[in-house]
C-alpha cells in the first residue's frame, strides 16, 4: 500500500469527532449518505464512468482513506489509484410498480454494508436502467470526506467531463485546491478570540436541552423522517416579514425551534446546534474545494416571555451573525469552554437551513441528462434533527431516533412549528408568553376529550341504592379499613341505621 500512497495529513477537528461516533456505533450507519436521482436521457455508461473515474482522479478528498489504528493521532491518507464501485442492474423487465420497493430495498442494503473507512474510496455508485432513457443513480459516500456543499461541486464536474466526451472536445478540469489546505489553516487559528466568546455566551449552561424521551415506533432501529409544507401564503407571509425585518428564513426556523423546544422541556433557556459552512473567505479558491468543511456549534437563546417576537428574533440574528466570525472553532473545544460535563452533549437537537439547494444546482449542472427526483439519504448521531431549505411552500423535516421518538411525536412537533411560524406571520410584535404552542387538536384533547369523565348510569341508581345493592351482594365483605380495624358492607349498614334512627330522636330531618 505504501507504493500507492500520494499523501497523508491530520482530519479536522470535525472528522476527529465524526469518526469517533462512527466508530462508538457501528451499524448504525452514521454519516452514510446517498444522493438519490433519476437521470433522464441516452446515458453512454463507459463515458458516464469514465467522467467519475476522471473526477475521482483530481479531487484528493475522493481517493481518501482514514488511519486510527497503531497511530497516535487518526490521519488521512490519499491515495494515487483507487477503484471506483460501480453497480450496474437491468430494471426494465421489472414492473413499474415494483421497482420503488426494489430501490427502498437496495438504499437500505446499502447503508447496512456502510463503508470500511479504512479503505478508500470512500464513495461508490449504482446505476438502474428503468427504460431505453431513464436511469435511477445513486451516489454513495462517507460525510468525513464531503459535505453538502461539495457534492453539488462533484457532480458539476462529472457531467463537464461526461458532456465533453459526447462531444468529441475532452474537458479538461482546473485543479482544484486540496482540502489538506483548509486543515493547514484550520490548524494555524488563533481560538483566544473565539474561547472568550464561547465561555461568555455559554456562561451558567452545565446540562443540554433534552426533549423528554417517547416511546419507539417499534418499527425498527435508526432514523426515519416526518415532513410538513406550510402552505404557499404562510411562507410567502414569512419570507416578506423576514425580508422587511432584515432576518432570514434560517433566523426564523430557529426561533421557532426554540420556542418548541422550550415547550417540550419546561424552560426558558435552552440550546440546540446549527451547522454552518466552515468556508472561511479568507482561504483563496474555497468556493470551489471539495472536502468536509461545515461546523457545527451551539445556538443560545433565551426565551423571556415578555419579549416581542420581532426583537427578539432581531436578537438571535446579531448573535448569529457576531457567532459566524468565530465558526471555524471546533466544537470538542467549545464544548471545553463551557459548564456542561466532560462526556455530556453540549446539545442534542440540530437545525440545519440547506441554503444551497441541491435540486437547483444539479438541475442545472448538465445539458446532456436531465436530473429529476432529487433526494438525499443522510443520517448524523443527533436524536432531532430539523431540516428546512428554501421554496415556495417552506419544507419542515423533522430526522428522529426511532429508538427515542415516534413517528407521532415528531408530527406533533412539526405542527408546533407550524403554529409558531403562523403566529409570526400574523402578530410579529406579540410577546413570547401569549404564544400557545399547542394545536387546535392537542387544545381540544386537554380541555375536552381529557375532561370528559361523564359515565352511564343504571336510571334506578342512587348513590345510596347502589350502597344498597352491594350491602345485598356482598355483606361480608370489607368496605371501610382504617389501620387494623375493618368494617364490612353489613356492619356499615347496621351503622349507618343506628345514627339515623339517633338523628330522628333528636329531631334531625
Amino acid at each position: 500500500m505504501s507504493d500507492n500512497i500520494d499523501d497523508l495529513y491530520p482530519l479536522s477537528p470535525l472528522q476527529g469527532g465524526m469518526l469517533f461516533h462512527a466508530i462508538a456505533e457501528p451499524g448504525r450507519g452514521l454519516y452514510f449518505n446517498q444522493l438519490v436521482c433519476e437521470l433522464r436521457g441516452r446515458l453512454d455508461l463507459d463515458a458516464f464512468t469514465r467522467a467519475w473515474n476522471g473526477v475521482v482522479s483530481a479531487h484528493p478528498v475522493l481517493r481518501t482513506a482514514l488511519v486510527w489504528d497503531d497511530v497516535d493521532e487518526p490521519v488521512q491518507v490519499v491515495l494515487h489509484e483507487v477503484d471506483l464501485p460501480v453497480r450496474v442492474e437491468d430494471w426494465r423487465g421489472v414492473p413499474a410498480e415494483a421497482r420503488e420497493s426494489r430501490l427502498e430495498a437496495f438504499l437500505a442494503e446499502d447503508r447496512r454494508e456502510g463503508f470500511d473507512l479504512s479503505s478508500a474510496p470512500l464513495v461508490r455508485l449504482a446505476l438502474f436502467r428503468c427504460g431505453d432513457d431513464s436511469h435511477r443513480f445513486v451516489f454513495s459516500h462517507s460525510h468525513l470526506i464531503l459535505d453538502g456543499w461539495s457534492v453539488p461541486l462533484v457532480l458539476r464536474d462529472v457531467f463537464t467531463l461526461y458532456e465533453g466526451a459526447l462531444s468529441g472536445r475532452p474537458a479538461r478540469l482546473s485543479p482544484p485546491r486540496p482540502f489538506r489546505d483548509y486543515v493547514e489553516w484550520l490548524s494555524e487559528q488563533d481560538l483566544a478570540v473565539s474561547e472568550s466568546f464561547w465561555r461568555q455566551g455559554l456562561e451558567g449552561v452545565d446540562a443540554p436541552t433534552n426533549p423528554p424521551q417517547v416511546l419507539g415506533s417499534g418499527e425498527g432501529t435508526g432514523k426515519a423522517s416526518q415532513s410538513l409544507f406550510l402552505s404557499e401564503p404562510l411562507t410567502t407571509a414569512l419570507t416578506g416579514f423576514a425580508r422587511r425585518q432584515g432576518l432570514t428564513l434560517h433566523t426564523l426556523v430557529q426561533g421557532a425551534w426554540a420556542l418548541v423546544l422550550g415547550h417540550l422541556c419546561g424552560t426558558e433557556d435552552v440550546v440546540f446546534g446549527t451547522t454552518v459552512s466552515g468556508r472561511p473567505p479568507g482561504l483563496a479558491g474555497v468556493e470551489d474545494m471539495v472536502g468536509l468543511f461545515i461546523n457545527t456549534q451551539p445556538v443560545r437563546v433565551r426565551l423571556p416571555p415578555e419579549a416581542p417576537l420581532s426583537a427578539w428574533l432581531r436578537g438571535i440574528q446579531e448573535l448569529q451573525l457576531e457567532a459566524r466570525q468565530h465558526e471555524h472553532a471546533p466544537l470538542v473545544k467549545v464544548q471545553r469552554w463551557s459548564s456542561v460535563p466532560a462526556g455530556t452533549p453540549l446539545f442534542e437537537t440540530l437545525v440545519v437551513f440547506e441554503n444551497y439547494p441541491l435540486d437547483a444546482a444539479l438541475t442545472s449542472a448538465s445539458r446532456a441528462l436531465e436530473v429529476r427526483d432529487i433526494r438525499a439519504v443522510e443520517a448524523d448521531h443527533f436524536p432531532l434533527t430539523l431540516i428546512s431549505t428554501n421554496g415556495t411552500r417552506l419544507p419542515l423535516y423533522l430526522r428522529y431516533d426511532r429508538k427515542q421518538f415516534s413517528a407521532a411525536f415528531a408530527d406533533a412537533q412539526l405542527e408546533r412549528l407550524r403554529v409558531v411560524l403562523e403566529a409570526i406571520a400574523a402578530s410579529p410584535e406579540r410577546a413570547l408568553g401569549t404564544l400557545a404552542l399547542s394545536s387546535e387538536a392537542e387544545r381540544h384533547q386537554v380541555l375536552v376529550a381529557w375532561n370528559d369523565t361523564r359515565t352511564a348510569f343504571a336510571d334506578e341508581a342512587s348513590v345510596l341504592g347502589r350502597f344498597q345493592a352491594q350491602v345485598d351482594r356482598c355483606p361480608a365483605a370489607a368496605a371501610v379499613r382504617c389501620e387494623e380495624e375493618v368494617l364490612t358492607y353489613g356492619e356499615l349498614e347496621a351503622r349507618a341505621n343506628q345514627w339515623a334512627h339517633h338523628l330522628r330522636g333528636l329531631g334531625v330531618g
